[in-house]
């Protein structure tokens, strides 16, 4: 299984783990609605990353890797896989932004 598959895989478990958990909790249909419309737009910010900047934010926040693991898997120092996840997270902001923007207005 190549890298690209393994962390599609990981990511669908995790998100699959967190659905889980919000529907355990005692307002889950909230919650669970929530996430339901949130997921497809952080997968489509998450899949406009480049594959490094999207192996960082993997790595880090669904693996739960510290800073140092994030560097090892993408052959960088520590730091530089700490200023590549900073980066990596700046731009989903801006997707998601820019998506919000855009259902926004053509709901209007």
């Amino acid at each position: 299984m190549c890298i690209r598959d393994r962390i599609s895989e990981q990511r669908r478990k995790a998100r699959d783990l967190e659905v889980l958990k919000l529907d355990g909790a005692p307002d889950a249909g909230g919650a669970s609605a929530e996430w339901e419309r949130l997921r497809p737009v952080l997968d489509a910010a998450i899949d406009e990353l480049s594959a490094a900047d999207r192996d960082a934010v993997v790595l880090r926040f669904l693996e739960r890797r510290p800073f140092a693991e994030v560097g090892a898997a993408l052959r960088v120092s520590e730091d530089a896989a700490r200023m590549r996840t900073e980066r990596a997270l700046e731009k989903l902001r801006d997707v998601y932004k820019r998506q919000t923007l855009g259902s926004a207005s053509s709901r209007a």
